[in-house]
């Protein structure tokens, strides 16, 4: 179901055209009516986000009301009745935020007016407390993954935060404001209520997506449909994860078999530039965003890395104001900072204006820097512990910057795999007037021919990027299925390049679209399989799957022995197989079932991951021994 309509996920046209008036978008929306019917209206409005607002926007909901009032006008029968099953929806969502906020109000307006004015400072000082207490915490391995969810939880819930207080127009003031422990006991409580907003947030993008059944009865019950998107996107996100989490403990694992745990702190260093290469998908990151190249925005970044540890390590923090608990400057000091570091006073501006939280920003580690009163501050124990790559990442992509990077680099580690395994393989070029048509790389199996075209792209993360991700994948299937059109009608050239025999005769060809981006379940979409460089090259080199741990100061490496595309040489029916059903997809997938979530407000019936993926220092409980030995029967001990 996921390339069911694609269209659905292109909502940066919708977007567009609301931008060009609501006039405009009225009329567009007519036109869509007349071409394509009352369904389509449906989805571009939902995509466009006019339908329902978290901070409940006047302006967007004026041309959604707007809307409604015309179409139920020009509707009627079925189609009206399809009209009034969106209202019906809306309403459901608005009256479900319209209760969440007022439970949150209520509590925190029993706090007094003279702490609700400081209750942006007092949040931001009672998570900087909370984030030093889990770094500080040493049992690094008894309590991994919770460590690892406590900290996500309250990253992802700070963006949706700090955007509630600047829609609620709080004030960003009070930067040498001293405040008491008690009072940051009171404002952590926002921590738990965002929990439940970023839960409905959630569901709300995935009903703008894909499809989700809202059941209103004795309690409203929100259903995702669309398994294979939200599969997809959570898988994508956990396999990426893992590959990262992977060479840490590959780093670590090497660090303790030599005895020699001092070199962790630089080994772990030296990885940040690997996971910049697989984030963006450039091997050299000289690619520019802004007239920026990759390199310096990095370097950007890991300053205020830098600049946290150090603050972390020099300064003695007992006294809760923004001045002192946190790192602080104005504009021109931090302007001042950046020049000493080698950056121009253009390029300062472009990076303050990307890394300044605003009520666009995914979340304080997209835009670290706060503006409380005249200055800018960052969260020491958040920063000293970020992923740059991540972080910048999404800060492009929620920019919708250009990031269509195609350096020679991704092709030629296509290349290098299939001339390591002694895979006959070639580019393809021919120029026919003043038209080109050039292939990647082509590459031969028994009597048939795989065009391959490699995309590099930014990891997605949010249900919205993957839907934007999902639709330039299947935009690009054009470009492949134009250049296999093209050669599979002129043979010859094809013999002629990959330096096939005269008489050499093909039976079958088939068309592959390599990303640099983790793909969450199997893709095939007009003919063409899409597949990341990950699962691919590990196809490639007959690398299966494999499990690693640390445990008791030991680190061991273990590969499944469950997939026969992996023993023996490459055939077609194992290319083909594999591209139908990637083992990593397959068995990740395991790791996720049908689960309900109850809640005072509502339920969601939902994929949810119920087995662990990373183990440091823990046993394995009957559910894990079970899917594990799965995978890796008689393997676990």
């Amino acid at each position: 179901m996921v390339f069911q309509d694609p269209d659905n996920y292109n909502f940066y046209k919708f977007e567009n055209e609301l931008k060009k008036g609501s006039g405009n978008f009225m009329k567009y929306i007519s036109g869509i009516l007349e071409s394509q019917g009352t369904d389509k209206v449906i989805m571009i409005i939902k995509a466009s986000g006019i339908a329902v607002s978290l901070y409940g926007s006047t302006k967007t909901k004026d041309v959604y009301n707007q809307l409604i009032d015309k179409l139920l006008i020009i509707t009627n029968g079925s189609e009206k009745q399809k009209i009034k099953k969106l209202m019906a929806e809306v309403d459901i969502f608005e009256d479900i935020v319209a209760k969440f906020n007022q439970k949150r109000s209520a509590y925190f307006n029993k706090l007094g007016k003279e702490q609700n004015k400081y209750q942006v400072i007092s949040y931001l000082l009672s998570l900087e407390r909370f984030l030093d207490s889990l770094n500080r915490d040493t049992d690094t391995s008894k309590h991994f993954n919770e460590k690892i969810a406590l900290w996500d939880s309250a990253i992802e819930s700070t963006g949706m935060i700090l955007k509630y207080f600047l829609f609620n127009k709080h004030e960003f003031s009070g930067s040498n404001k001293a405040l008491e422990s008690k009072e940051l006991d009171l404002s952590s409580k926002h921590l738990y209520f965002s929990t439940y907003w970023n839960e409905i947030n959630d569901i709300i993008e995935y009903w703008k997506y894909s499809e989700v059944n809202i059941i209103d009865k004795t309690k409203i019950t929100f259903e995702i449909v669309d398994n294979g998107f939200e599969l997809n996107n959570m898988i994508s996100n956990e396999r990426f994860i893992n590959l990262r989490q992977g060479w840490q403990m590959s780093s670590i694992g090497e660090i303790i078999n030599e005895e020699s745990t001092s070199e962790l702190s630089d080994q772990l260093e030296k990885l940040t530039f690997l996971f910049s290469t697989l984030y963006f998908g450039s091997p050299t990151l000289e690619e520019k965003v802004e007239n920026i190249k990759l390199t310096k925005w990095i370097k950007a970044y890991q300053l205020l890395i830098h600049e946290s540890k150090r603050y972390i390590n020099r300064t003695r923090r007992n006294d809760f104001r923004i001045k002192k608990y946190c790192i602080s400057k104005t504009k021109k000091m931090w302007k001042e900072f950046y020049k000493r570091n080698g950056f121009s006073s253009v390029e300062f501006e472009t990076i303050f204006n990307f890394f300044m939280f605003n009520s666009k920003s995914q979340d304080i580690l997209d835009c670290p820097l706060i503006n409380i009163d005249d200055q800018f501050i960052i969260l020491p124990s958040l920063i000293a512990h970020s992923d740059p790559a991540r972080a910048l990442a999404s800060n492009f992509l929620n920019r919708n910057c250009n990031l269509d990077f195609k350096g020679p680099g991704f092709e030629d580690r296509v290349k290098a795999g299939f001339k390591i395994n002694n895979i006959r393989h070639s580019p393809l070029y021919k120029r026919v007037k003043d038209t080109e048509y050039e292939c990647d790389v082509a590459f031969a199996v028994e009597n048939d021919i795989f065009f391959v075209e490699c995309k590099a792209h930014v990891q997605p993360y949010t249900t919205r990027q993957h839907a934007n991700h999902l639709y330039k994948l299947y935009k690009e299937t054009a470009q492949i299925n134009r250049i296999a059109d093209f050669f599979s009608k002129n043979p010859a050239l094809i013999k002629e390049q990959l330096k096939l025999a005269d008489d050499f005769q093909i039976e079958n060809y088939h068309q592959i679209l390599i990303t640099t981006s983790m793909v969450g379940t199997p893709l095939y979409v007009n003919g063409v399989y899409i597949i990341d460089e990950s699962s691919f090259s590990m196809f490639v080199d007959r690398t299966p799957p494999s499990l690693m741990s640390i445990r008791e100061g030991s680190y061991k490496q273990q590969f499944t022995q469950n997939f026969g595309v992996y023993n023996g040489n490459i055939t077609v029916e194992k290319v083909l197989d594999f591209l139908k059903s990637p083992p990593q997809i397959e068995m990740m997938k395991s790791f996720y079932s049908q689960q309900v979530i109850e809640r005072d407000l509502y339920r969601i019936c939902r994929q949810l991951k119920t087995n662990k993926t990373i183990y440091m220092g823990e046993e394995f409980d009957d559910l894990d021994i079970e899917l594990l030995n799965k995978y890796y029967s008689g393997q676990i001990e």
